[in-house]
């Protein structure tokens, strides 16, 4: 009996010791050839390896991540807690070269990213982490990769670090990889079967002053979608007092969104690298969007403007969108006077917009045009509707827009700041644009009917109730105080009118209703009683 019992004791010790040797020799190999592929561009620097042979795992702690060149427009260090191997092939690998490695996770892995210098483009610094992920993957066969709990610091160099960006949360779930297929279109650039892949807290600074921010990132390879969150470009500041410490006049910008989603989308798409947008179906949901132009700040000399199609072919990476949609969204315009500390602003709530053939791909613009049509409140009173047609081959653009029945009263906020207007009464029964633009000229056709039309010219600078009297009086003589289908006096005005090349369409438009409203009340005069034409030569 105790013969048996030895013999089992020492056989159990003989298999444990094999064991054992068996997961020194693999630990010893890990460590002696995961750095050894001479084409790699870094090394993993841990601290130790503990191997689980019966379980198939390996785990590598405290891991360093070193780059050995110092070539590339960027540096790219990191660290993380664990490398977590699973499924791995372990008896074979004593005989083999390379590992074969089920799951390869990597655990709060931490990245920093320099940029050498303003000239490093954004695709480089995206590209940096496809190559990283690349340079790990290569070191064996590995069927699945998972990152979880990510994190980056972006930074410039200069006479100091700068930091221009960062993210958390990074995440990549990788199915079926294929290392000897190399695919430089996905996030781990080989062939695989799924991907999924997200980013949560992302910030990039535009500017000393304004920061673009994504809420979060998700990216599906399996059903094609790309959803980015909670977006915002912002400045530190309020958009009023930034534009008071400028030295020239700009358009001034902020937006926020909701979501921008991308359905059917192309999975060929580089997202990563030479970037394309082919999708189906494109979503912004909740676009609040504020541009403000201060006319207190010196206009400098500016570019010439393109018009829809010139805008769209400035894209710099191929876009084909079959449908986009624009729900629940608002648009502001806030132009401050010359001579005024706050401004006028011009708001479209609800904003709901379609657009079909979103395309920037020349063989595919020939034969395809632009088509959008948008239902809004214009300032939250009035329903407004608007259909445009862009063909690719030209420099045109159709409008017809439709502005419903409102309160001329209401109006008061856009005239008072920024014409010394106000109306006292007046109802508008409809405004109808229609216009033809060719190059840098339009014909159009304005029909804007309304009755009991009474102004009252202000005093500059005067608060509420501080009218001009006699310009007020002339002003009421001059204008057309109704201009409706019943009466025979009934004007629609029909103009041909040239476009300021330094200011895009959408100001062509806005040009060319107020040429169509002074045409018909008619507007000239008024115009010179409140002032607000005196220096209207002033600037592009």
């Amino acid at each position: 009996m105790k013969k048996i019992f030895f013999i089992s004791v020492s056989i159990i010790g003989v298999i444990a010791l094999v064991f054992f040797s068996a997961e020194y020799w693999i630990a010893y190999k890990i460590k002696n050839s995961l750095n050894t592929r001479e084409s790699r561009n870094y090394d993993l620097v841990f601290e130790d390896v503990d191997v689980k042979l019966l379980l198939g795992k390996v785990d590598l702690n405290h891991i360093l991540l070193v780059p050995l060149h110092d070539s590339l427009p960027f540096e790219l260090e990191g660290s993380m807690d664990r490398m977590k191997m699973s499924n791995v092939k372990l008896l074979e690998y004593i005989f083999k070269k390379d590992i074969e490695i089920g799951e390869l996770r990597l655990e709060n892995p931490s990245f920093r990213l320099i940029r050498k210098d303003s000239l490093t483009n954004v695709k480089q610094s995206s590209r940096a982490f496809q190559d990283v992920f690349g340079d790990i993957l290569r070191r064996g066969i590995i069927r699945n990769f998972v990152v979880e709990g990510g994190n980056a610091e972006l930074l410039m160099k200069g006479d100091s670090l700068r930091r221009f960006g960062s993210f958390t949360d990074l995440t990549i779930y990788a199915e079926g990889i294929e290392t000897d297929s190399v695919l430089v279109t996905n996030m781990v650039p080989f062939q695989l079967e799924k991907i999924r892949t997200g980013v949560k807290n992302l910030r990039i600074r535009m500017s000393d002053k304004q920061e673009f921010r994504v809420g979060s990132v998700d990216f599906n390879f399996t059903e094609a979608y790309l959803s980015l969150q909670d977006i915002s470009m912002e400045f530190d500041d309020e958009i009023l007092d930034y534009s008071h410490q400028l030295d020239y006049q700009s358009d001034l910008f902020e937006i926020g969104i909701k979501e921008v989603r991308f359905d059917q989308l192309d999975t060929k798409s580089d997202v990563y690298g030479n970037w394309s947008v082919i999708s189906q179906k494109m979503l912004i949901d909740s676009l609040v969007m504020v541009d403000l132009r201060n006319k207190n700040k010196i206009r400098v000399d500016e570019e010439r403007k393109p018009m829809f199609a010139g805008m769209l072919s400035r894209i710099p990476f191929p876009l084909d969108i079959d449908t986009l949609q624009i729900k629940n969204s608002k648009i502001t315009y806030i132009e401050v006077p010359n001579g005024n500390q706050t401004g006028g602003e011009i708001r479209f709530d609800n904003l709901n917009a379609k657009v079909t053939g979103l395309i920037t791909i020349d063989s595919l613009q020939k034969q395809n045009q632009l088509i959008m049509d948008v239902n809004a409140d214009f300032m939250g009173i009035s329903p407004v509707m608007a259909h445009f047609t862009v063909p690719y081959n030209q420099e045109y653009f159709s409008l017809d827009l439709d502005v419903s029945r409102l309160n001329l009263p209401q109006l008061n906020p856009i005239l008072i700041p920024l014409a010394n207007i106000s109306i006292t009464s007046g109802t508008m029964r409809s405004l109808k644009l229609n216009m033809d633009s060719r190059d840098n000229s339009a014909y159009s056709t304005v029909q804007f009917d309304y009755e009991d039309l009474k102004l009252e010219i202000r005093k500059s600078g005067q608060l509420r109730g501080h009218k001009h009297g006699t310009a007020s009086f002339l002003a009421n003589i001059a204008i057309r105080s109704d201009n409706i289908p019943e009466k025979n006096n009934h004007r629609i005005a029909r103009f041909h009118s040239t476009r300021n090349q330094y200011r895009g369409p959408f100001n062509f438009i806005w040009e060319t209703t107020k040429t169509g409203l002074m045409d018909i009340t008619p507007g000239g005069v008024v115009k010179l009683l409140s002032g607000i034409g005196k220096d209207s030569g002033k600037g592009k």
